[in-house]
């Protein structure tokens, strides 16, 4: 009972960490994909300024830049997170893992200890 009570949390604690590494991956993603945009907003602005100079575009290039940082913030923000979940739900399937081994440890001991008594009483 102990032993399915253990593997059962151990299996949900694994699953747990498969998904939030998946959103943790996702949000690792996103943040490359900002940032390739912002590199290459930047790019583009230097050449814009560089050829043609227009006041207007550089202005909405600038609102630009500040959503794709603001974006990239919230990124940021949200992937520390997701980061601190999935140490957790490491942490927590590492827990039930020690103690699977443990209580395998235990059984072995424990079937190992009867089979030395039941090798005694034979002898007897």
């Amino acid at each position: 009972m102990l032993k399915e009570y253990i593997l059962e949390n151990m299996e949900n604690a694994r699953i747990r960490v498969i998904g939030v590494m998946k959103n943790y991956n996702q949000i690792c993603e996103t943040e490359k994909k900002i940032e390739e945009k912002i590199n290459t907003l930047q790019n583009d602005k230097n050449i814009d300024f560089e050829i043609f100079s227009p006041r207007m575009e550089e202005k909405s290039i600038r609102a630009k830049m500040n959503d794709y940082y603001e974006e990239l913030h919230k990124i940021k923000e949200k992937k520390e997170k997701v980061k601190k979940e999935l140490d957790g739900a490491s942490e927590e399937m590492e827990k039930f893992r020690i103690m699977a081994a443990e209580l395998m440890n235990l059984d072995k001991q424990a079937r190992a200890n009867a089979n030395n008594k039941h090798t005694m009483t034979k002898k007897k």
